[in-house]
């Protein structure tokens, strides 16, 4: 998230979506994020789920439970 520049107002899209792999290997998956506002996962854990607030967009990543990697 971007620093406040002023009450209620954000710096826009100064974040990103990174992971972090087993071996500390850093992916970086989105950037040009305004808040990260939550993760989550479909009930199979198969899809990623990511919620930007200020666009209101939700990602979406193909997700693989054995080796915890998103792909688009």
């Amino acid at each position: 998230m971007g620093q406040e520049t002023g009450p209620t107002s954000v710096e826009p899209r100064q974040g990103s979506l990174y992971s972090i792999d087993a071996d500390h290997t850093v992916k970086k998956h989105v950037d040009d994020i305004d808040i990260s506002n939550g993760l989550a996962w479909s009930l199979d854990n198969t899809v990623f789920y990511f919620i930007d607030s200020l666009p209101r967009k939700i990602y979406t990543f193909d997700f693989d439970l054995s080796t915890g990697s998103l792909s688009k």
